[in-house]
């Protein structure tokens, strides 16, 4: 909704959506309840079917206990395991990396992706929106990408009807 509203207050008639990951699926919950809004989509490695996503994340999506798991065990090394989906080719820029683990460490920022966290075990509600995607849209994948394997891209590029299909040779980000 945001998105909209930003729209609207930049007088901007129809826009093209880029959407990254989480952003993905963000940028498809926008297409399929504004459709009026967007141009055209570009999907780069988004967050539609399930993935594994590491026995710490698994365990801190367990009831009553899940939440005290990750925030206590959820540490820089773990942090760090998530950005190694760079590709084997591309340097994963640390330091950066050791920022955002920085801006991780607040009790509030904690509880924030905790809750992100929990929205992206289950995609069921993102694969449903895909039938409404009617735009023309561009999937572009990390061929290396060891977080989301590209067969999901392949797969997504079939279920979008007006979409074409971009492999590249990196990993995930």
């Amino acid at each position: 909704e945001a998105l909209v509203d930003v729209t609207a207050a930049l007088k901007l008639s129809r826009v093209t959506v880029v959407g990254h990951a989480m952003g993905g699926a963000i940028a498809l919950s926008l297409v399929a309840r504004h459709p009026s809004v967007l141009d055209r989509l570009v999907l780069v490695d988004p967050l539609v079917y399930s993935a594994s996503h590491g026995v710490l994340l698994e365990a801190s999506a367990l009831p009553v206990v899940g939440s005290l798991v990750f925030k206590q065990l959820y540490g820089r090394a773990a942090f760090r395991s998530f950005f190694a989906y760079y590709g084997e080719k591309f340097p994963v820029p640390w330091t950066r990396v050791d920022e955002f683990f920085g801006n991780f460490g607040t009790p509030a920022a904690r509880e924030g992706a905790h809750a992100t966290l929990l929205s992206m075990l289950d995609t069921r509600s993102i694969v449903a929106l895909l039938p409404r995607v009617t735009l023309p849209t561009l999937v572009v994948w990390g061929r290396e990408d060891r977080r989301y394997p590209s067969s999901f891209a392949r797969k997504l590029a079939r279920e979008i009807a007006d979409s074409r299909l971009e492999i590249l040779q990196t990993g995930h980000f």
